[in-house]
């Protein structure tokens, strides 16, 4: 059986992955799941969307399929499925706003050619740029992000759209529909970006758009929010930005350059993600040795991996949250784990379902391993955002680890 990318991204970050685990050596095949079973009905089925009815578990993470008018979308985690049901309201307020009277209006106001030639901006030649304006003062007039600094993720608009100020526009149109702009929701993207381009040619402001419906658009999209993602992130900030802030507040956790230099040019994570783990990391500010869990970080490969690693970090967060003092973070070969004060090492994981697979039994020896060769080790825990299957939880016990399942992540 394939390994499912979390499970295989962890164990490659250990290193010395075992050949063959211990425990219990009746292995699981992954579940499959009725999700009228395992959802909410909010997360099951609204106006905007319906979940199918069979959910695909990987040994760790819930594979769920989001239908809606507008199309269907994967989700591959409970936490993505939160964030795709409230894009599909986001996406019915879109539409609302883009077939309003007064919205058309001023985008014919600002003439259709004006958006061929801005869009003819990002997919032609420099020439066509230069031809475009006079002089690069007027470019810098609308540019929206640093022309220098950290890499872009892979995420981000091209140079060009930031250089005439669409990418800032597309920012300011998602942080009032309350999304993620650098979302891997391809059904988001491409209606975030037609309205965002439409808004741009026209001139029409936020203020504008959301008086298009009654309320506001805030209050149409933020009822019975699923998903808290964005809570608390600036997303109108330019990139470059976040990241100049990310950098600050990483150095005066005491963790070196280097080491921020490759966190923050680590291009798979989305500046959202990035911006997540070190919110998380600062708000543990009586954790020592935070740059363990950077170091951790560094290594993902892949978004989903990034993903995860955003939402571990709020996990550790909020041990601290709760009264749970988290004395400091220690390297468990390449991986990080949380100290407590009272000498016990917990690892966080935010999995919707364990289930005790081949490759999960391996991975649960090797970290078993590193922490037992842990000095001064007074207990082992794992905590797990979702559920875990009872012979999950009879092999991990029975290597000596307290399990603490759904927990919020």
């Amino acid at each position: 059986m394939k390994k499912p990318i979390i499970t295989l991204a962890l164990s490659l970050a250990i290193g010395n992955f075992p050949n063959t685990a211990v425990a219990d050596s009746k292995y699981e095949t992954p579940p499959m799941f009725q999700a009228a079973r395992i959802l909410p009905a909010n997360l099951l089925k609204s106006p905007y969307h319906s979940v199918d009815s069979k959910v695909s578990n990987d040994g760790v993470s819930n594979h769920y399929t989001v239908k809606s008018k507008f199309g269907t979308v994967a989700a591959d985690s409970t936490a993505e499925l939160k964030i795709r049901v409230d894009e599909m309201k986001a996406l019915s307020a879109m539409e609302r706003v883009s077939e309003s009277k007064q919205f058309t209006r001023q985008v014919k106001e600002g003439g259709k050619d004006a958006v061929a030639g801005a869009k003819a901006l990002v997919t032609k030649s420099v020439t066509t740029l230069k031809g475009a304006f006079v002089g690069i003062g007027k470019i810098a007039e609308r540019a929206g992000d640093a022309l220098l600094g950290d890499p872009p993720s892979d995420a981000e608009g091209n140079r060009f759209e930031s250089m005439i100020g669409f990418s800032s526009t597309k920012r300011d149109y998602a942080a009032e529909f309350q999304v993620d702009p650098y979302s891997t929701n391809p059904l988001l993207q491409k209606r975030l970006e037609e309205i965002a381009w439409s808004g741009y040619s026209g001139k029409i402001t936020t203020s504008v758009i959301s008086a298009l419906i009654p309320g506001g658009i805030g209050a149409f999209v933020s009822t019975a929010k699923t998903s808290d993602w964005l809570e608390g992130i600036p997303v109108q900030t330019p990139p470059s930005e976040l990241r100049k802030m990310n950098r600050e507040k990483l150095m005066a956790m005491g963790i070196s350059s280097d080491i921020i230099d490759l966190f923050l040019g680590n291009t798979v994570y989305t500046p959202v993600q990035q911006t997540k783990i070190v919110q998380a990391l600062a708000r543990m500010d009586k954790t020592a040795d935070r740059v363990h869990f950077v170091k951790f970080a560094v290594l993902a490969r892949t978004g989903n991996a990034a993903f995860f690693r955003a939402r571990q970090a709020e996990m550790y967060a909020n041990l601290s949250k709760n009264a749970i003092n988290v004395e400091r973070f220690v390297g468990v070969g390449n991986n990080a784990a949380a100290r407590l004060s009272n000498g016990a090492v917990v690892f966080c994981f935010p999995l919707d379902y364990l289930a005790w697979t081949e490759a999960n039994a391996n991975l649960a020896d090797a970290l078993n391993r590193q922490v037992d060769s842990l000095p001064k080790v007074q207990g082992k825990e794992i905590r797990i955002a979702g559920g875990i299957s009872a012979a999950a939880r009879r092999a991990l016990e029975s290597l000596g680890w307290k399990v603490v399942d759904n927990q919020k992540g």
